[in-house]
């Protein structure tokens, strides 16, 4: 059954035809997707006292006077110096049979908002739009914080750090981060994307040297590559040639797309059914920013803009001297 209406069909007003297409595409997103509240995320105006937990060794009694900070240090520090091994904790999950979430529901739809996440940055570079790009960053770090990947927190810190105390940078920092090789529109890739690319074609030249490979030559073909690139890349569109492709087509994924759809479907997953859970995912929470400490965090931004300005204006007082 077709679900589009006969007179949206029928038009050949456009407008009411993408009025119509929009309109949909927004109830489907407010349905599906985890929004997150403000509210959540209100800051405690008054200052934490912070608290730190610190594991004694079990021989503290003893005249062994070592503290950590991290319990599983503790344990090695047990086993190598006095032969003692503590017995692991078993993990149990804990899951209220009289649950009236649906955990099967709050899955997909976490996936389907972070999949949009991704699919929103994937089009963000191909658009050459910074400042989305960027607004997807901020949740990003979300995620990123929450579930502890330390680095690509901190990256993407530093970045909007830089972008705010280095006027100077920002257009720099948001813009300058793509490179069109197509020369048409929604087919930019990223600046990092590109440069491998070119290390590809660098490697590939220096190969063929062979015996004739020192570091004269690979500085000589290094500084070449960019305009040999584009030497090529004019001279095959000239010539209307065809880039040599594998023999091995790409297979379409219609058909498995079609057959999962048809199971997802059948399971009934997108419609709310209380007390459902997968094996392996018991207690699901839709929102996975659950576990995210607003406070902690705040300190953690608070913290490193406090010390990137005082860097960042010690420079610029060295700099006018």
């Amino acid at each position: 059954e077709n679900p589009i209406p006969k007179d949206v069909q029928d038009t050949k007003d456009k407008e009411k035809q993408l009025a119509w297409l929009y309109e949909h595409i927004g109830n489907i997103l407010q349905r599906y997707l985890v929004t997150f509240s403000v509210d959540d995320a209100k800051i405690d105006p008054k200052p934490r006292k912070i608290r730190q937990t610190i594991y004694l060794c079990h021989r503290a009694n003893d005249g062994c006077d070592f503290v950590f900070t991290h319990e599983k240090t503790r344990d090695r520090h047990e086993q190598k110096m006095h032969g003692y091994k503590r017995k692991q904790k078993a993990k149990t999950v804990l899951m209220d049979i009289h649950s009236k979430d649906d955990h099967v529901l709050g899955y997909q739809k976490a996936l389907f908002t972070l999949n949009m996440l991704l699919r929103n940055i994937n089009d963000s570079v191909k658009e050459g739009d910074g400042e989305r790009l960027l607004e997807c960053y901020k949740v990003a770090l979300l995620y990123f914080k929450t579930y502890n990947n330390t680095k690509y927190s901190f990256g993407l810190l530093k970045l909007f750090t830089d972008i705010k105390f280095h006027p100077e940078r920002a257009c720099n920092l948001i813009w300058n981060r793509f490179v069109n090789t197509k020369g048409y529109a929604g087919h930019n890739i990223a600046m990092d994307l590109h440069m491998e690319h070119l290390n590809g074609y660098l490697k590939e030249s220096l190969r063929r040297l062979r015996s004739n490979l020192n570091e004269k030559t690979a500085d000589k073909v290094a500084k070449a590559m960019n305009n040999v690139r584009k030497l090529i890349n004019n001279t095959e569109e000239s010539l209307e040639s065809v880039a040599v492709r594998s023999s091995r087509s790409k297979p379409s994924s219609y058909d498995d797309v079609k057959k999962l759809a048809e199971e997802m479907l059948k399971a009934n997953i997108l419609s709310k059914t209380e007390g459902r859970s997968y094996e392996s995912f018991r207690c699901f929470e839709e929102n996975v920013l659950n576990d995210l400490d607003y406070d902690e965090m705040n300190d953690w931004v608070k913290g490193y803009e406090k010390k990137h300005k005082k860097n960042w204006v010690d420079s610029s007082e060295k700099s006018t001297t």
